[in-house]
């Protein structure tokens, strides 16, 4: 609609001219220091910058803040946001976080227990999860929509069934699915579903390179096409 307002005022030649002025900041950013495809969801808090890997995958539209790492082979995907503003979030490697999950901080917390938030390698946080001032150590698997609140820790090899939510300061054993609201034990993991979390965690990779293969890189393509 503006194109075409601006055609019938202005004529084909001007149109093409006040475009590519428009556009030449945008060009002349592209060409910055900055090339990461992620790099417009990155946000500095009181000087932090979040930080990750160059073979992490961060989707367009996450959100990360603050002091933030996300270490090699690791996944943000749509919608997830990271925020590390009054402390720091750290995600492991072949870790995703998963779609429209919130991982979040505590400045401190009175039981005195860590107020970060680190989450080992391996580790499936499904979607729709919140994960607050809390430890997560290696090869867990967090059930979609689960909650896990200031203070707990899911020990390693441990498993969250879908809509569990962790009361602050437990302590969820390793090697053991825990399930309900608020959490109790339901099983013990299976020596099959510890030889998948691996493998299942690096195919999650997979799928995120291919979703990042998918997007363009910022350009000023689309001037070209509107030639």
């Amino acid at each position: 609609m503006l194109r075409r307002g601006l055609t019938s005022i202005l004529g084909q030649t001007a149109v093409r001219h006040y475009c590519a002025e428009a556009a030449a900041p945008v060009a002349a950013a592209a060409q910055g220091p900055v090339q990461s495809l992620s790099s417009r969801t990155l946000f500095t808090f009181d000087d932090k910058v979040p930080n990750h890997s160059n073979n992490a995958y961060i989707a367009p539209n996450a959100t990360l803040v603050g002091e933030v790492e996300v270490n090699d082979y690791g996944s943000v995907l749509s919608g997830a946001v990271i925020k590390g503003d009054v402390n720091a979030v750290k995600i492991g490697a072949y870790t995703t976080i998963g779609e429209n999950s919130v991982v979040s901080v505590a400045k401190s917390l009175p039981s005195g227990f860590v107020a970060k938030t680190v989450i080992g390698h391996y580790v499936n946080v499904g979607a729709n999860s919140t994960l607050h001032a809390c430890t997560v150590e290696n090869e867990v698997e967090i059930g979609v929509g689960s909650t896990i609140l200031e203070g707990s820790i899911v020990e390693e090899g441990a498993k969250l069934e879908a809509g569990s939510v962790v009361p602050p300061g437990r302590c969820i054993p390793r090697n053991q699915v825990w399930g309900g609201n608020p959490v109790a034990f339901v099983r013990e993991v299976s020596d099959d579903e510890r030889i998948a979390v691996r493998v299942n965690a690096e195919q999650r990779y997979g799928q995120a390179c291919i979703q990042k293969d998918e997007y363009l890189p910022d350009s000023v393509d689309f001037l070209e096409v509107q030639k």
